[in-house]
């Protein structure tokens, strides 16, 4: 549906929606940023970091001024976009860093949707919408039983 579009549109799209057609845009940058995402989260060492990008993706997409004149060209975008999850890998880098590299991420590693339930919830939508069963119960197991304590 959205692959047609460029990243304007897109973003356009998803500003001005909401419900079921917000996550499908979310879900189309999803996979449109993949590979950067997965590039970081290679770099870190743990493949779960790359939901913790993708929530730095979702922060930048509703950050984005898009009535700028400069962000109706698809560079500007991709480069808010980048230097966002950029941002978001220095931060966990640091924290990786700080702490034992041999463990994993702590679960202290609190996300940001917690002060936020309706976009924390859009996120998890557009998660389960991606990963299969298990993978999605394995991610519940992993990071939401352990928030909600």
């Amino acid at each position: 549906m959205y692959e047609n579009l460029n990243q304007y549109e897109l973003l356009k799209e998803f500003k001005n929606t909401t419900g079921p057609i917000k996550e499908q845009a979310f879900e189309e940058f999803f996979v449109r940023f993949t590979p950067l995402l997965e590039k970081f989260a290679w770099k870190l060492g743990e493949k779960d970091i790359k939901y913790f990008l993708a929530e730095a993706l979702y922060i930048a997409l509703l950050k984005i001024p898009y009535e700028c004149a400069n962000f109706k060209e698809d560079k500007y975008i991709v480069n808010y976009i980048y230097k966002s999850i950029k941002s978001e890998y220095i931060k966990l880098s640091k924290y990786n860093r700080k702490h034992d590299s041999k463990d994993e991420f702590d679960d202290s590693v609190k996300s940001k949707y917690q002060s936020n339930e309706i976009e924390y919830n859009l996120l998890l939508i557009a998660i389960e919408a991606i990963l299969n069963k298990e993978e999605f119960e394995l991610f519940k197991l992993r990071f939401l039983i352990t928030i909600q304590k």
